[in-house]
């Protein structure tokens, strides 16, 4: 473990648990980020791995900054909220990013339990495909239909266009691993200064 950070009775953050490691949150030229609300990606250096430390040990999360300080008194560092993983950002039309794993919890679990295996694609800026393997006797036409409400619950569709592909079998990456999301577009740190849109352009992830 490289660092630690858990909620409080205040919510109003998260506190890093300092003695476990050193946390930092960097921008893309590996800065600190100290602009209240911005968003940047987590570096930890654990104090109790001996066998092989890491050393500001970059991770794929995504936390968003905070100056405050708690109501409940604890003297640690704040961090306002994680948005989930670099690796796990997804584009809309007009070009801003959002995390995918709202979006993936805004789905019931009245819809999971009809499927084996699910998984998102995106290609095209503005467009996600949700491939599917349908568990035994469920409808597609019911899957599609309240999975595509949950989903625009959480994304403008005039900013994104679902697209559901029902197949017989999800093909694993490498190692055999299953990766919730398959984004073949480039994603990069700069992308971080276009998270969640802007009051011009809004988007309805929360």
């Amino acid at each position: 473990k490289n660092t630690d950070a858990v909620d409080c009775e205040k919510h109003r953050g998260y506190h890093v648990g300092m003695e476990y490691g050193i946390f930092e949150l960097l921008d893309q030229g590996n800065n600190p980020v100290t602009q209240p609300g911005a968003p940047g990606r987590v570096a930890g250096t654990g104090f109790d791995t001996f066998c092989m430390p890491l050393i500001r040990y970059a991770t794929e999360d995504i936390a968003e900054f905070s100056s405050e300080s708690c109501g409940c008194g604890r003297q640690s560092i704040l961090v306002a909220d994680f948005k989930g993983r670099l690796g796990e950002l997804i584009f809309s039309k007009s070009g801003y990013i959002v995390p995918l794993s709202p979006v993936y919890a805004s789905i019931h679990g009245s819809v999971v339990t009809k499927l084996r295996e699910i998984k998102f694609i995106q290609e095209t800026p503005g467009e996600l495909v949700v491939r599917m393997i349908l568990a035994p006797g469920s409808s597609r036409h019911e899957v599609e239909k309240e999975l595509l409400a949950d989903m625009y619950s959480k994304l403008d569709a005039q900013e994104f266009k679902i697209l559901t592909d029902f197949v017989d079998e999800i093909p694993r990456g490498g190692r055999g691993k299953f990766g919730l999301l398959d984004q073949r577009l480039p994603v990069k740190l700069e992308h971080l200064e276009t998270f969640g849109g802007n009051s011009d352009n809004p988007l309805s992830v929360s």
